[in-house]
């Protein structure tokens, strides 16, 4: 996996998001400069990210880049689901990554319902999305999510979900998220299940 920073005590702790921009950077270099080390790159991150989706297609938020493994995977943020993972997964699709549309699949489906909560991440109504599912308590501080990190990294703890009961929403959109729904599905055709399911109204 690629890590946050070159070094430093943040090297060792990786975001999802970093993981999705490396990859994608890797891919689109790797194909213009015919560079086979950058898609090679790519693809074992794509591998190690699909090995540790969660049970319900949630992409996991925080890892230990170092060994590859779950720190937490809270919050789990709507935008990865159905935008962020969606346009890192057609890269590795178009170069053949075995697993990478059905984890495209698994974790759109976290957004249309299919998680811990039962509910659509999707308010069609206000053309909005929810932002994320995250443990109770945790609205306002980042506090006890970057303890239990570091906890588990010195343990070597893997993390896991936790009962759906101490889960809840954070009620928040933030504009680049509908961006990257648009840049990931815009152009696709192949996704009738996703692009046209009837949570999008008149889709």
């Amino acid at each position: 996996m690629f890590f946050d920073a070159p070094f430093g005590v943040r090297r060792r702790f990786s975001s999802f998001a970093t993981q999705t921009y490396l990859s994608i950077a890797c891919y689109q270099y790797g194909e213009f400069a015919g560079d086979a080390s950058a898609l090679v790159m790519a693809d074992n991150c794509v591998r190690s990210l699909i090995a540790l989706q969660g049970p319900q297609g949630e992409w996991p938020w925080f890892f230990d880049a170092q060994i590859g493994r779950v720190l937490d995977f809270y919050e789990v943020y709507s935008v990865h689901q159905y935008g962020m993972a969606p346009a890192l997964l057609e890269w590795a699709e178009r170069f053949g990554q075995r697993g990478a549309r059905e984890a495209l699949v698994k974790g759109f489906n976290w957004a249309l319902g299919h998680n811990q909560l039962g509910r659509t991440m999707l308010v069609p109504e206000l053309s909005l999305t929810i932002r994320s599912q995250v443990r109770r308590g945790e609205l306002t501080t980042k506090a006890p999510r970057i303890l239990r990190a570091v906890r588990n990294a010195w343990t070597g703890s893997q993390a896991r979900l936790i009962d759906s009961a101490d889960v809840e929403v954070r009620l928040e959109c933030r504009s680049y998220e509908l961006g990257w729904i648009l840049w990931s599905f815009g152009r696709r055709t192949d996704l009738p299940e996703l692009t046209h399911n009837c949570a999008f109204g008149d889709a």
